[in-house]
């Protein structure tokens, strides 16, 4: 995936100086330290804000400092089901989603009512299947090519078009999905037009700022 250093930097809308010291080690990892000064002293003033420090390889920092976080509000999409669940496949309302991902590995949690997010934003379990308590997706036998070079764009594209493309068969760990039976959700859901209930989703005890430290 190509890094887009700058477009990346400018979407974090940063209020204030970003300062990174990259330090090579002998053993050919790097250590980073990500520290940001806030442009206005009256935020920080008393306050003591450590730097963020990261330890890899230059491959592991690549993937894991530029892996992208975006959201998609609520919207009406096809979601396949297989046949063992009793579900049927076809449109139905979702609630927003807050995706994390690098070229490897995909990460779905839900978002409750339809402003934008933000650091401070709770995150909900995903109430769908494939999904584990971190919010790791399965994506089973389906093939995942994502080339390095790929646009950001593209890239969030590609993990969309893989996840909904995909069949959901199962559930994965011990945690509540949803506040309900997740099978009868998604029954009484698909192909009504009706909006997703809210009420259905669970916080997991994480914010968005939990996914970037």
């Amino acid at each position: 995936m190509r890094t887009n250093f700058f477009e990346q930097m400018a979407g974090l809308q940063i209020n204030g100086n970003l300062q990174i010291n990259i330090q090579a080690n002998d053993i050919g990892t790097l250590t980073v330290a990500v520290l940001l000064v806030n442009a206005n002293p009256k935020i920080t003033q008393g306050k003591s804000i450590p730097p963020m420090l990261l330890k890899g390889t230059p491959q592991e920092l690549d993937e894991g400092f530029f892996g992208q976080i975006w959201y998609t509000p609520p919207k009406e999409t096809d979601l396949f089901f297989s046949d063992s669940l009793g579900i049927p496949s076809g449109k139905t309302k979702i609630p927003a989603l807050l995706w994390k991902a690098t070229k490897e590995r995909l990460q779905v949690f839900a978002l409750k009512g339809k402003a934008k997010p933000n650091g401070d934003t709770p995150l909900y379990y995903a109430p769908l299947f494939n999904l584990s308590q971190d919010g790791s997706v399965c994506m089973g036998t389906v093939s995942i090519n994502i080339d390095r070079q790929t646009h950001l764009e593209q890239f969030m594209a590609q993990w969309e078009t893989y996840f909904f493309n995909s069949y959901f068969t199962h559930t994965l760990g011990s945690h509540r999905h949803c506040k309900g039976n997740l099978v009868q959700l998604w029954q009484e859901q698909v192909g009504t037009g009706r909006e997703f209930p809210q009420n259905e989703l669970i916080k997991n005890g994480k914010t968005i700022k939990d996914l970037i430290r």
